[in-house]
């Protein structure tokens, strides 16, 4: 019966195995470091594939993360060191980015050589964001019989789950000498959830004999039996533009500036208040029939039934802003301050301060310290190698400090390129 009552909240449980143990590559996410390398683009075309992957949390160690991905079921050992982690609630992030471009148009012109002139790109990404009360936590890992004759607090829970791929179009122009790149795309949705609360608290009485229920639920999804079927379509526009004045240079950049409309979905939006006691059965051959039947439906239909609908969300749009200030000093070349936001709950802005080296004139390295995202702080590196004419590669680590000390909580994240000049 309790179960029947709190479907939709221990739904969020569900959600949560699947952020953690999903063996499906497609179930993980992108990392919070630049990916354009620093080495210029020639003038022929190029052929890209790039690969972001993170886990990060506010809360949990990136040992513990790691146990999390790989773990089938949660044992007593894995639900007290998630439980012993929590300060405030639970933040979690994850994101997955994989990326193929074709440049088949290159740039002679010196201001607009940072952005290809044409290219087509084939990307697929899922973005996943979670943040829970203390006490949801508990309640979704534990159950109600351990709070019972305690109300739980369950309020600003926020759960958002994307898996969508796109094929863009990019191409670049100059305004005066501003270089500017646009990239438009068809986008196919393949999965949206997404569940939040506000202002809700449940109280389970000691016997069990009743559940109280008070707040906001809000609650949409829509999938489709194949896991790349098309749930949804949309579109969704990349800018990215600099400009330079002797030792200055400021950048801008938007990511999946968008929407996709989601159609055949789930449903459910319930703002109320109930107690249920049960029912009382003094001599079960009396009852009539379809009493009890009647009952559990009545039961299970206190928050209602999702309906069908279609809907539309904007995409997980990501903002970028950075100044860069040149200098020469050794092989210190600019210094750097950046600024980045996603639209994902839970995502706090994000700031990045840091240099960028250039080790020999084929090689460049970036290395920083930033603060926010879902992570509370950490250490950044990233490295670019031209390789001879035709082949360049980028490698890169956000969150040095919680993958050389798992015991720190945060997480990581890392990206992959590689380019080939046709």
């Amino acid at each position: 019966m309790r179960k029947q009552i709190l479907f939709y909240l221990t739904t969020a449980l569900l959600l949560g195995n699947t952020l953690f143990s999903q063996t499906d590559s497609t179930k993980v996410f992108g990392p919070e470091i630049l990916t354009r390398p620093p080495l210029g683009i020639k003038v022929r075309p190029f052929l890209e594939y790039q690969g972001q992957i993170s886990a990060e949390s506010t809360n949990l160690s990136t040992g513990l993360l790691l146990r999390l991905r790989t773990a089938t079921t949660y044992d007593d050992a894995i639900k007290n060191d998630i439980l012993g982690s929590l300060d405030n609630g639970l933040r979690i992030g994850t994101l997955l980015n994989n990326e193929i471009r074709f440049a088949y148009k290159g740039h002679k012109r010196r201001y607009l050589r940072p952005y290809a002139k044409q290219s087509i790109a084939f990307f697929l990404r899922s973005q996943t964001a979670l943040a829970a009360s203390e006490d949801l936590v508990n309640l979704l890992l534990s159950g109600n019989k351990s709070t019972a004759g305690i109300p739980q607090d369950l309020s600003d829970f926020a759960y958002e789950d994307w898996l969508y791929s796109g094929l863009q179009l990019q191409f670049s122009f100059l305004i005066d000498t501003i270089p500017v790149s646009i990239g438009a795309g068809i986008i196919v949705g393949h999965r949206h959830q997404s569940i939040s609360t506000r202002n809700t608290t449940l109280f389970t009485a000691e016997n069990g004999t009743e559940i109280s229920f008070d707040g906001t639920l809000d609650y949409n999804a829509v999938s489709r039996p194949f896991a790349y079927g098309i749930a949804g379509v949309g579109l969704g526009f990349d800018l990215m533009t600099e400009e330079r004045w002797g030792k200055h240079q400021v950048k801008l950049a938007a990511q999946d500036l968008g929407f996709l409309t989601f159609s055949d979905g789930a449903g459910l939006e319930v703002d109320s208040s109930f107690s249920f006691t049960g029912i009382t059965i003094a001599n079960i051959f009396a009852v009539e029939e379809g009493f009890i039947e009647s009952s559990l439906d009545s039961t299970q239909n206190v928050l209602g039934e999702p309906s069908t609908i279609n809907y539309t969300r904007l995409l997980p749009f990501m903002l970028q802003l950075e100044y860069e200030y040149h200098i020469s000093m050794s092989s210190l070349k600019s210094l750097y301050l950046q600024g980045r936001y996603r639209y994902l709950p839970s995502y706090l802005p994000r700031v990045e301060l840091g240099a960028r080296w250039e080790l020999r004139e084929n090689m460049h390295l970036n290395t920083g310290f930033n603060m926010g995202g879902f992570n509370n702080w950490g250490i950044s590196s990233e490295y670019f190698w031209q390789i001879k004419t035709l082949w360049q590669l980028g490698l890169g680590i956000s969150h040095i400090n919680t993958l050389a000390i798992q015991g720190l909580s945060g997480g990581s994240s890392a990206f992959f390129s590689l380019r080939y000049y046709l």
